[in-house]
């Protein structure tokens, strides 16, 4: 159904990835790059829900702190883990990311999936409204830093 059926922009599906759907918590973790250091620009927490049959609708999108409170606290480890590990895995060195990370608990560990992009920012307003910057700035501010 999805091999071999047409792309958006053209062309077709030749090859198919699939992977397990994880349940959790779902943070974004907007981040600018330069040199291999990575600064973390914003941090949003999905709150997605079961909406007229659908399993998981956007109801909010939340932008988040990194305090001392307990949810804070998880938004913290949630960066720590996209700053030390996710960026550098992937050698991202230079640039604006957008990093979702989703978590679930079960037995025997955590599961953890993560989808690293560069960030589009289709809410450009919303994000300089509340942020005060746009991830394209920030990449080019850090090109002279």
């Amino acid at each position: 159904m999805i091999k071999d059926a047409p792309k958006y922009g053209g062309g077709v599906n030749k090859e198919v990835l699939i992977q397990e759907y994880l349940m959790g918590e779902e943070y974004a973790v907007d981040t600018v790059s330069a040199t291999g250091t990575h600064k973390v620009t914003a941090l949003w927490k999905y709150d997605k829900r079961a909406v007229n049959g659908a399993p998981c609708v956007y109801f909010a999108t939340i932008l988040q702190g990194a305090g001392e409170d307990e949810e804070e606290t998880e938004g913290r480890r949630v960066c720590d883990y996209v700053l030390k590990e996710v960026l550098p895995a992937l050698g991202v060195e230079w640039g604006p990311t957008h990093t979702e990370v989703r978590k679930e608990e079960r037995e025997g560990g955590r599961e953890e999936e993560e989808d690293v992009l560069v960030d589009g920012q289709s809410i450009p307003s919303v994000f300089q409204t509340f942020v005060c910057d746009s991830s394209s700035s920030f990449s080019l501010i850090s090109l002279f830093r």
